[in-house]
């Protein structure tokens, strides 16, 4: 597990040696540069993930904004 998730409590699960975290902290993580996404050995852009959320949740860039704001005064949500 990351420095990052334990010190900062990011709500995470862990199977086989993986963690998935959910669309908003993956871009919020990825917009901070403190986390890589890989599929196999080929790293994914922040531009693909993106695209691919909001193919799920077009209403992703506002969720994005909103729990950037409130990550960066310290909440943790």
């Amino acid at each position: 597990m990351s420095e990052y998730c334990s010190k900062n409590k990011i709500a995470l699960e862990k199977e086989k040696g993986k963690i998935f975290y959910s669309g908003v902290e993956t871009l919020f993580l990825l917009d901070e540069k403190k986390m890589e996404v890989f599929s196999g050995r080929k790293k994914i852009s922040e531009e693909i993930i993106l695209r691919k959320l909001k193919k799920k949740d077009k209403k992703i860039e506002i969720k994005l904004s909103v729990f950037s704001d409130l990550r960066k005064k310290g909440y943790v949500v």
